[in-house]
């Protein structure tokens, strides 16, 4: 499996749909998708904060995980 094809699996197991109702979705539509599962997550486990803050506070979560990614990867290309 490539890291396409797992990325989009782990979209599909976190839209928490069934796969009949997710196979017809878009890469983009299923990241989006997970990207407001993110934020739903966020926003339950949080003191209550104003939307605005919340939303920046998601998008510095975002930000990090793909810095940690990067690093991730990086590391990896130089084995």
């Amino acid at each position: 499996m490539n890291r396409k094809d797992a990325a989009r699996k782990r979209l599909l197991e976190n839209a928490q749909k069934s796969a009949a109702s997710v196979e017809v979705l878009s890469d983009n539509e299923l990241a989006t998708a997970a990207y407001r599962r993110l934020l739903r997550t966020i926003d339950a486990q949080s003191e209550p904060l104003d939307p605005d803050a919340a939303e920046a506070f998601a998008h510095e979560e975002i930000a990090t995980m793909r810095m940690e990614k990067r690093i991730r990867t990086a590391l990896g290309a130089g084995k």
